[in-house]
């Protein structure tokens, strides 16, 4: 019994002792699971918000009803989408107006109010939002414009204000002096325009770069409007400064043309300033402008997309433009020039802008009265067909390019002889230069009195010059150079006169000595230089270079020398003739054609055939100069010389003392002689006998006593 007892204490005890032990361990559980709790509550800021009123958040914020509201609308304020996190909201609206309006707040405290904009100007709107004691705030300034219509002549002073927009619904002639504010905007009605009809009307639009004026359609669309027409007004206020305009050109106006900006009309004389102003979308041209009217101050614009040129005007205005303003972006991008008046009373620059000059087909760049047009490096000149440039009346023409901006005169299609080319008619100015360029495309039409070419020199009986240096003359349908029996190239140098329909270059003997061989003559049709009889050579001694091709003397025409002048020919020279021409030297006129073995110099005919050409006829010449020394004289010997006798070479007539001499040179293939020397005449003694004689009709070499 006892041993029962006791076991049973003993497991009594154990069991208690097990409990106590299974409290103790779940005790230490519970405080574990509670430390990791608060661990991962520490570590992960998204864990449970364990608290029970955190503080509301209150963000502000309302929309306006319409966005750009005008005078007379209702503007509705609508606070509904502030952001509140708990609590019941409570809304403060505060208005203050702009000057004249009396304008109301429907409600002060509601969600949602408004008020009538009775008036332009700014309304400035202030919101505070309130929930269970915290506030936020919101402000907005609302900008109301004004509504009026124009629909009258303006035949008083006025001005257009900014806070108002403006409709225009008819023609509007201005006869008084209308001023538009900086930041005013004024929409035109299909076929509606402004037009200043007199010299009392007067558009003054002087905006400013953060406030420029709009002149614009009711509806986006080129040609919706008829534009700002300037019909008869020279009004020194006319200006346009920081403005646009735009989708006008609707209507070409009689006796006039058409575009956003319209200036003047035939007869009647007008003009306006336009300054940091963009002109684009109109129907027609940017900017037209009579011959009568001007532009008298022109920078800083951009005239772009628009339907047909950016600018036309006359060539008289055309210095008016400037290369700070902008005029690509058109469907024809190019300024437009109309002959109108002659360029005749100051002297002026055409810049080099970011579009081509195009001048009008059968019109003519006139320039007279000894003004001089100089045009910029780099600028190009496009003539439709049958332009022309012409320097009459010592008017003047400075085209000085570079080499890395030469200047372009061309034509509006790559078609030999689509235009006339560059004339100087009558012109000797000092200025008249060709420098850098390039000609091409011209020679379409034979002057009156005068020749054809890309480049054209004088005419019969009057005197002009000009300069042509580093220059391409190609392309013309006729001569690349044309120079008058008159005239001169007083500088010609490094040029190139290439691809021409005929030959490079038609001058008179007199002035051939002006090429040189720095120049490339060759490439074309006909590869010579074509050299007319012209004035005598009889100034002062000159040299024809070795150029690379051959000179052509004309057919019956000579090349005289007289007064004691010597003509010298460089070896490797050649002189070809058509039939019946010759060289004649008289009054003490000298040639020497001092060649070289290596180079000797050639006279010959254009027709291998015997007696084509007349020959050397040293008529009255005893010139100590006088020399023929490496040289081929053939194919010449065609006519007797009066009161002389025929062959390659003649020396001398009756009763006139001439002489020459003939050494290391072959006289061959003459229709009579090779060397006829008159009882008066004198060569070398051994001519006969150090030159070389082949194929001569007649005696080679006969020496009359």
């Amino acid at each position: 019994m006892s041993y029962q007892s006791d076991f049973i204490g003993a497991k009594k005890i154990d069991n208690s002792r097990l409990w106590l032990s299974n409290s103790g361990l779940f005790t230490i559980f519970i405080i574990a699971f509670g430390l990791l709790l608060v661990s991962c509550d520490d570590d992960d800021p998204t864990g449970p918000d364990l608290d029970p009123d955190p503080d509301p958040e209150v963000e502000a914020s309302f929309t306006i009803t319409p966005e750009s509201p005008v005078m007379g609308d209702e503007v509705t304020l609508d606070a509904g989408e502030s952001e509140i996190t708990d609590g019941e909201a409570e809304f403060s609206w505060t208005l203050n107006t702009p000057a004249g309006s009396e304008a109301e707040l429907d409600s002060e405290s509601g969600e949602v109010t408004g008020f009538t904009a009775d008036a332009a100007g700014d309304y400035n709107v202030d919101l505070v939002v309130t929930a269970n004691g915290v506030s936020d705030g919101a402000a907005e300034v609302i900008e109301v414009t004004a509504e009026e219509e124009i629909s009258s002549n303006i035949t008083d002073d006025r001005t257009l204000h900014s806070e108002v927009t403006y409709f225009v619904t008819d023609e509007i002639d201005i006869t008084a002096e209308l001023t538009i504010e900086p930041g005013t905007e004024i929409y035109f009605e299909s076929g509606t325009g402004f037009e200043l009809p007199e010299m009392n009307g007067a558009i003054i639009a002087n905006g400013t770069e953060e406030e420029p004026i709009l002149f614009s359609g009711t509806s986006e669309q080129p040609g919706w409007w008829n534009g700002i027409y300037v019909r008869e007004s020279s009004n020194a206020l006319n200006q346009l400064n920081w403005v646009t305009i735009e989708y006008g050109g609707g209507e070409e106006f009689f006796r006039s043309g058409s575009g956003n900006v319209i200036v003047g009309r035939s007869d009647d004389s007008s003009s306006i300033e336009i300054t940091n102003s963009t002109i684009r979308h109109s129907e027609s041209y940017g900017i037209w402008v009579n011959s009568d009217s001007d532009l008298p101050e022109f920078e800083g614009n951009t005239i772009t997309e628009n339907e047909g040129a950016p600018v036309s005007l006359p060539a008289s205005s055309i210095h008016q433009l400037d290369a700070a303003s902008t005029f690509a972006g058109n469907n024809d991008d190019y300024v437009f020039v109309r002959s109108g008046n002659d360029l005749d009373s100051d002297d002026v620059t055409w810049e080099n802008l970011d579009a081509d000059y195009r001048i009008r087909g059968d019109d003519s760049i006139e320039i007279t009265n000894g003004v001089t047009l100089t045009i910029e490096p780099g600028a190009t000149l496009k003539f439709e067909s049958a332009g022309y440039i012409d320097l009459d009346e010592q008017g003047g023409l400075m085209a000085d390019g570079t080499e890395a901006e030469p200047i372009l005169f061309t034509g509006t299609t790559e078609q030999a002889g689509w235009w006339d080319g560059i004339y100087v008619r009558e012109s000797n100015n000092t200025q008249n230069v060709l420098d850098w360029v390039t000609v091409e495309y011209g020679g379409g039409e034979e002057f009156f009195r005068s020749g054809s070419g890309n480049v054209i020199v004088g005419r019969s009986d009057e005197f002009s010059s000009i300069e042509i240096t580093n220059s391409t003359i190609r392309h013309s349908a006729s001569d690349g150079i044309w120079v008058n029996s008159e005239s001169d190239l007083t500088v010609f140098e490094g040029n190139t006169i290439t691809e021409n329909e005929s030959a490079p270059v038609n001058m008179p003997a007199s002035s051939i000595h002006q090429l040189d061989a720095t120049s490339g003559f060759t490439g074309n049709a006909d590869d010579f230089i074509f050299v007319r009889s012209g004035h005598e050579i009889n100034n002062e001694d000159v040299t024809w270079e070795n150029l690379d091709v051959n000179y052509r003397i004309g057919g019956g025409d000579s090349v005289e020398i007289t007064d004691g002048v010597t003509l010298t020919i460089e070896p490797g020279a050649t002189l070809e003739f058509e039939n019946s021409g010759y060289i004649d030297l008289d009054e003490q006129g000298g040639l020497m054609a001092d060649g070289t073995e290596a180079e000797p110099i050639l006279f010959t005919g254009t027709t291998e055939q015997a007696g084509w050409w007349d020959g050397i006829y040293v008529r009255e010449s005893t010139n100590p100069q006088n020399l023929l020394d490496w040289v081929t004289v053939e194919y010449g010997g065609g006519d007797d010389f009066l009161r002389s006798g025929s062959g390659n070479v003649v020396v001398g007539r009756s009763n006139n003392d001439s002489s020459i001499d003939i050494t290391n040179s072959v006289l061959q293939n003459s229709a009579t002689y090779g060397l006829w020397v008159e009882s008066d005449g004198t060569v070398n003694d051994d001519a006969c006998d150090v030159n070389t004689f082949e194929n001569n009709s007649q005696d080679d070499c006969l020496i009359n006593e």
